[in-house]
């Protein structure tokens, strides 16, 4: 399968894997700067682009993988880096099956006043003020 037919099983959202590649760039160089948590409670939706080049990775062609495959691990490294395990079954350092870039949040972040955490972030990341 080529990138036409990996982009229409993934579904709808990104056009094509290095779309979707170039979105989990941004992700990944914002949550390593430091995650803004007025936009905590929509931080699985960020990480929509990474759920679409997984659906999309395995009805890509041999040919179109391996010349991405250098890319997506370098974003995934530097993601596994930048962020902590959440305190849930599976989330133990390491483990990269699955859907594992759910299983993190980010390490460093920034919060306004009064904002809250979810209770799987634990610990809770470093948080500065704004």
């Amino acid at each position: 399968m080529g990138e036409q037919p990996a982009a229409a099983a993934a579904g709808r959202g990104f056009g094509s894997p290095d779309e979707a590649l170039a979105r989990w760039r941004l992700v990944v160089v914002d949550i390593e700067a430091g995650f803004d948590l007025a936009w905590v409670w929509e931080y699985a939706n960020e990480l929509a682009c990474r759920d679409w080049l997984h659906a999309a990775w395995p009805r890509l062609g041999e040919r179109e993988r391996v010349l991405r495959q250098p890319v997506l691990d370098r974003w995934d490294d530097r993601f596994f880096a930048a962020t902590l395990p959440m305190a849930v079954d599976g989330a133990g350092l390491g483990e990269r099956d699955g859907a594992w870039w759910h299983r993190r949040f980010p390490a460093r972040c920034f919060r306004g006043e009064g904002q809250s955490l979810p209770p799987h972030w634990s610990p809770p990341p470093v948080v500065e003020p704004y």
